[in-house]
């Protein structure tokens, strides 16, 4: 989308993730750190069951834990 970002893909993945993971189940995502898919894993997983497995100043690796 040029420079605009556009977080719909990674919205719509992270919503139905839950639902289709099995008990125990993880959502691995990769994004730009500036993005604030933590919130969203967290509203969505729990915020207990969310954690940051890595980050650099660009980029973070998230998980969501059912």
């Amino acid at each position: 989308a040029g420079h605009a970002v556009d977080t719909d893909a990674a919205t719509a993945l992270i919503g139905g993730a839950r639902d289709r993971l099995a008990s125990g189940g993880r959502l691995r995502l990769v994004a730009n750190a500036f993005l604030p898919y933590d919130r969203l894993l967290a509203e969505t997983f729990g915020a207990e069951r969310v954690r940051v497995v890595a980050e650099d100043t660009r980029f973070r690796v998230l998980e969501g834990l059912k």
